[in-house]
């Protein structure tokens, strides 16, 4: 039996082969025949994500979470143009992709969380490219969370302060004293109190804030020689209160100065001389004692060996000289004036001398009367012995004696005595005779 037959072809496509459907009419046996055709796929671009969402753990809020990576693949046959990578939300991003991406490449992108407010926050990250459909995209999400109540803690710093020595009943500078709430809760203060020989001004008030400060100025006045301790404390609603910082201090008494001796008496010195006296100041007392100018009263009395500022530490002393160069005779009174930083005292020193004129002093020489008949006498006088000598009379003198009035304390003098005749002959001299005069 013969059967006729028509065919129908569809091609569809992008496939390879065609499908072979009966038409007409007519009981149909079927069969299949396939037939091949070839075709090559075009070039394109292709990149995407690692995943398409994003979730972070719960994280409190205005704090920063750690980085999740994402991976961004190029898996075209194409290299990808980046234009772009864009994020929303309470999200950053940060990555290393640049602006192309090569065929097979990777590039990763980090990012993190920052919720401003508690509850669920979302957010895109977006990659813009070259890629059919515009940019890839993933959904990010998280949850804000509030921070956890901690109570109030408190700090003190310092938690000791060394005053070091200060003045019996004065005051030293302030030292400050910090309390601080590392907390998140609000500190209540109950009082703030010292102990000892301090004092305590402050501007804590009655509540601290959370994160906040106070300071407090303390000062220490010793009411006595030696150490000094006491105590800054504060009462408040924190853990361990009170809180409590260490205070110490040495009491010393102000510098002193004593003099030695405590005046000073010249006697007598002659009019044209001088003299020193030797006095020592030490410091008595227990700080530092500075001298801050030196001066003197009364004729004649002065300073050498001296000079300021002049500072001496406790028991430390230093020497200078009081001197009296009268320039007339009489009594003189007066005084030394050291003047000192207070709170050292002032130190005056009482001074008295007298001055008197310098003695006169004269040679008187006496002689023989010549046997032969003269017209006077010559006299001589020579610094040292044998001559030269210095004729002393202007003119021969009748009388036997001569008295020289020309001589100065310390030194010794060597005189002669020539006769002159009637003939006015002038005779050798006569022996030598020696006068050395005391001093003054």
């Amino acid at each position: 039996m013969t059967y006729k037959r028509s065919y129908c072809l569809f091609i569809l496509a992008g496939l390879v082969g065609a499908l072979l459907t009966g038409c007409g009419s007519g009981a149909q046996s079927s069969s299949t025949q396939s037939s091949n055709t070839s075709g090559s796929q075009s070039d394109s671009s292709s990149a995407g994500f690692s995943v398409s969402s994003l979730v972070f753990p719960s994280q409190t809020v205005n704090s920063t979470s750690s980085a999740l990576s994402l991976t961004f693949t190029n898996t075209g046959n194409n290299n990808v143009s980046i234009s772009g990578i864009a994020i929303s939300g309470d999200f950053a991003q940060t990555d290393n992709c640049g602006t192309t991406l090569t065929v097979g490449a990777s590039c990763t992108v980090k990012v993190t969380f920052t919720p401003t407010a508690v509850g669920t926050r979302s957010g895109t990250l977006s990659v813009t490219d070259n890629v059919v459909g515009g940019s890839q995209q993933v959904a990010i999400s998280g949850t804000g969370v509030s921070a956890p109540t901690v109570a109030a803690a408190v700090s003190v710093t310092p938690t000791s302060c060394t005053f070091g020595s200060q003045v019996l009943n004065s005051s030293s500078l302030p030292s400050t004293i910090t309390l601080s709430n590392t907390g998140n809760s609000s500190l209540t203060l109950m009082g703030v109190s010292v102990s000892g020989d301090f004092a305590q001004t402050n501007n804590c008030g009655t509540t601290l804030a959370a994160g906040a400060s106070c300071a407090v100025n303390v000062t220490f006045t010793p009411t006595s020689v030696g150490s000094r301790s006491g105590t800054l404390s504060f009462s408040d609603n924190g853990p361990q209160s009170p809180q409590i910082a260490s205070l110490t201090g040495t009491g010393v008494t102000a510098g002193k100065l004593v003099d030695s001796p405590t005046s000073v008496s010249f006697g007598t010195v002659t009019v044209g001389q001088n003299s020193s006296q030797a006095v020592t100041i030490t410091n008595t007392g227990g700080e530092y004692a500075t001298v801050t100018a030196v001066s003197t009263s009364g004729a004649g009395i002065g300073l050498s060996g001296i000079s300021t500022p002049l500072t001496l530490a406790p028991n430390q002393s230093a020497t200078f000289n009081v001197t009296f160069d009268p320039s007339s005779s009489g009594s003189v009174s007066g005084n030394v004036y050291l003047t000192n930083a207070p709170p050292t005292p002032s130190v005056t020193i009482p001074v008295s001398g007298t001055g008197t004129a310098a003695p006169s002093h004269e040679v008187i020489l006496a002689w023989s009367a010549s046997n032969s008949p003269v017209t006077g006498y010559n006299t001589y006088r020579g610094n040292v012995t044998g001559g030269p000598y210095t004729k002393l009379t202007g003119s021969p003198i009748s009388l036997t004696s001569y008295t020289d009035q020309e001589v100065q304390a310390g030194d010794t003098y060597f005189y002669v005595v020539t006769s002159v005749g009637t003939d006015m002959a002038e005779s050798a001299y006569s022996n030598e005779a020696k006068a050395t005069i005391p001093t003054p």
